[in-house]
C-alpha cells in the first residue's frame, strides 16, 4: 500500500460529472474515512477554478453528506484550510505568496503578447491582429510564406512558457492561456503540511490539472476515463492510474488501485497519440473570454455604482447640485415617452 498523506482532486469533469449517483459520494466518503483510518494525518483537498462562493453552491448537497475537504484550493491559486468551527479559512501567508506570483506573471504574459504583436507588424506588415487581450492573441495572415516564419517565431517566443498554448491553423495562429497555478497552489501547500512529492497523489481531467502532476509536487497522478487526452497522456508518462470509469467511479478506482498496489498506466485501446498532442484547447479560450467579460461587468458595475453615490450625494447637498443634473434630465426624458 502506498503511503497516502494527500489527495488532491479536480471538481468539474472529476469529482462532478454529469449525474454522479449519491451512492457513489456516500462511497467516497467512506474511502476517505477509512484512509484517514489507516493514515491519522492524511489530508483531502479540491483544487478547483471556482470561486468559494460558486464552490458552495455546487459542492452544498455533498456538504450536507459530510463530504469535508481538509483543504480548497479556490481560484486555481489560493488555498483554504478546513477548521473546527465548520468554516474555511485562507492561508494568508501563503495566499499572499501565490497572489504575488500570478500578479507578477500575469503582467509578464500581458506585456510579452504585446511586444511579439509589435514585432510581428513590424517584421511582416501584410499581417492582421485580430485579436490582443492580457491574455490571448491571435493573428492572422494572407499567405503560406509568411504564415511558415510568423509560427516558428512564436513558437520560439512561446517555447519558455508552460501556460501558454500556440495553434496554428491555415490562415491564422492563436496563443492561449492555460491556468498553471494549481500546480504552484498544491506546492504551497505540500510545504504547509510538510510533505514530500511521493506522498501526494493528484488526480484531475483538465488540461489545468497537468500542472499538477509535475514529479516535484506529486508523483502519484491518476485520470478517470473522461480526462482530456494531454492529461491521459501525462499520467501513463508518469506511471499513474488510467481508470475505466469516468468521473467520481473512477475517482474511487484510483485510489482503491494506489490503496492496493494495482496501478495500471495502460492506455485505452482506443487511444489515439496525435489527437493528444493536437487538439484544441477551446477550453482556454473559453475562459479567456469569460474572463474578458467579467472584467467589463465588474468595471461596468463600479461606474454605475459611483456614478449612483455621487448623484446621491449631490441631491443631498453634500456634493454640487449640478452633478445631478443628468440625473434630472434623464427622468424628465423619460416622463416625456
Amino acid at each position: 500500500m502506498k503511503d497516502l498523506r494527500l489527495i488532491a482532486t479536480d471538481l468539474d469533469g472529476t469529482l462532478i460529472h454529469r449525474k454522479t449517483p449519491h451512492r457513489l459520494y456516500r462511497a467516497l466518503h467512506d474511502t476517505i474515512r477509512e484512509l484517514k483510518q489507516d493514515e491519522p494525518t492524511a489530508k483531502w483537498a479540491i483544487c478547483s477554478g471556482r470561486r468559494m462562493s460558486s464552490f458552495r453552491r455546487r459542492w452544498a448537497e455533498m456538504l450536507h453528506m459530510g463530504l469535508r475537504p481538509d483543504f480548497l484550493v479556490m481560484g486555481s491559486a489560493y488555498i483554504y484550510a478546513y477548521t473546527m468551527w465548520d468554516f474555511y479559512v485562507p492561508l494568508v501567508q501563503y495566499n499572499f505568496r501565490l497572489w504575488r506570483i500570478v500578479r507578477t506573471h500575469r503582467r509578464f504574459i500581458e506585456r510579452a503578447l504585446r511586444e511579439w504583436d509589435a514585432a510581428i507588424r513590424t517584421r511582416y506588415p501584410e499581417a492582421q491582429t485580430s485579436r490582443l487581450q492580457d491574455d490571448y492573441y491571435r493573428v492572422a495572415f494572407p499567405d503560406s510564406d509568411v504564415r511558415e516564419q510568423i509560427v516558428a517565431f512564436l513558437k520560439e517566443k512561446t517555447l519558455p512558457f508552460r501556460d501558454l498554448v500556440l495553434k496554428d491553423y491555415p490562415n491564422e495562429a492563436e496563443i492561449l492561456t492555460v491556468p498553471f497555478t494549481k500546480g504552484l497552489a498544491l506546492s504551497q501547500l505540500t510545504r504547509y503540511l510538510k510533505i514530500d512529492p511521493d506522498q501526494v497523489l493528484v488526480i484531475g481531467d483538465g488540461y489545468n490539472d497537468i500542472c499538477m502532476m509535475e514529479p516535484a509536487t506529486a508523483e502519484m497522478t491518476g485520470c478517470p476515463a473522461n480526462a482530456d487526452p494531454a492529461v491521459v497522456q501525462r499520467v501513463h508518462d508518469t506511471k499513474g492510474h488510467i481508470a475505466r470509469e469516468p468521473g467520481l467511479a473512477g475517482v474511487l478506482q484510483i485510489i482503491d488501485a494506489y490503496r492496493n498496489d494495482t496501478v495500471s498506466s495502460e492506455l485505452p485501446e482506443e487511444w489515439n497519440a496525435e489527437k493528444a498532442s493536437h487538439r484544441r484547447h477551446s477550453g482556454a479560450h473559453r475562459r479567456s473570454r469569460r474572463r474578458h467579460w467579467r472584467r467589463l461587468r465588474d468595471w461596468a458595475l463600479f461606474l454605475l455604482a459611483a456614478a449612483a453615490s455621487i448623484v446621491a450625494l449631490a441631491h443631498v447637498g453634500i456634493l454640487p447640485r449640478y452633478l445631478a443634473r443628468p440625473l434630472d434630465w434623464l427622468v424628465r426624458l423619460i416622463a416625456g415617452l
